[in-house]
């Protein structure tokens, strides 16, 4: 097992990972933007392999700890209910 629930992945040329589940096969990550300093939610989830083997080289990859601010931690919205009618 590779990542762990609550850690952050710093991709060499993009977004941070928030890791929210890990099992042995699997991870499922929040995508941010941002930095170490400032980040904030994208709104997209990723299911990423959580196998070792998997990951040849690593130099793009970097854990790191939480972003010192992140804007809009807690603008979660709730699941909506939706309707859709079929006439023939």
């Amino acid at each position: 097992m590779l990542f762990e629930k609550g850690k952050f992945i710093y991709l060499k040329e993009g977004p941070i990972l928030e890791v929210i589940y890990a099992d042995e096969e699997k991870a499922v990550c929040l995508k941010m933007r941002g930095n170490e300093d400032e980040a904030s939610y994208t709104g997209i989830s990723e299911v990423i392999s959580n196998k070792r083997e998997d990951y040849k080289d690593l130099s793009w990859i970097r854990m790191g700890s939480q972003p010192k601010e992140i804007a809009g931690k807690y603008r979660w919205s709730p699941i909506q209910e939706f309707h859709e009618y079929r006439f023939s």
